[in-house]
């Protein structure tokens, strides 16, 4: 089964989880509200986490979903060798 990671926690986040998590395995959510993350983590069957570097990149790929001004701050904190899509 396909593990992803999702970054985000609003509107675009839930939408892509919850349609997502029909045919793949959604290992941990991460948002800087560990409220808003451990709402969606809840709602996805997967973990949350308030810190990105606690993420196991160690998944098919990692979805980004945050506000357009976040994606350059976000992507900073990801290794290199983690495959995103956004």
């Amino acid at each position: 089964m396909t593990r992803i990671n999702i970054i985000g926690a609003g509107n675009v986040a839930k939408a892509l989880g919850k349609h997502l998590s029909r045919n793949v395995q959604i290992v941990t959510v991460y948002a800087r509200n560990i409220i808003k993350a451990e709402l969606l983590a809840t709602e996805l069957n997967s973990s949350a986490v308030s810190d990105i570097m606690d993420i196991n990149f160690d998944v098919d790929f990692t979805l980004i979903a945050v506000s357009d001004d976040a994606i350059n701050e976000v992507v900073k904190e990801i290794p290199p060798s983690a495959s995103i899509v956004h």
